[in-house]
């Protein structure tokens, strides 16, 4: 009786491998889909915190004094105190 040993030999070194192959992608699943989420509440805290009626979103507009401002978004007017206008980042004067 004659057995097949590198057969067998090839067979379990495939299941070896692939068990560590699926290891590894449930470790990275778990490290991806943790980041996403933690991605996702950030998102979400800042929708919350930026209200499209106000005039001061980061990066967007802000409230300056009128002389520093070239052009003025009356549409969030209200939203500033007196004596100043709301501006959008690129549009104010240093």
């Amino acid at each position: 009786m004659i057995h097949n040993k590198k057969g067998a030999e090839l067979t379990l070194n495939t299941i070896i491998i692939a068990v560590i192959v699926l290891i590894v992608l449930v470790v990275m699943v778990l490290i991806f889909t943790g980041k996403i989420r933690r991605t996702s509440e950030g998102i979400t805290e800042v929708e919350q915190s930026v209200d499209a009626e106000k005039c001061e979103i980061p990066g967007v507009r802000t409230c300056v004094e009128t002389p520093r401002c070239n052009r003025i978004l009356t549409q969030f007017q209200a939203s500033c105190q007196a004596g100043q206008v709301c501006c959008e980042y690129g549009d104010v004067r240093g």
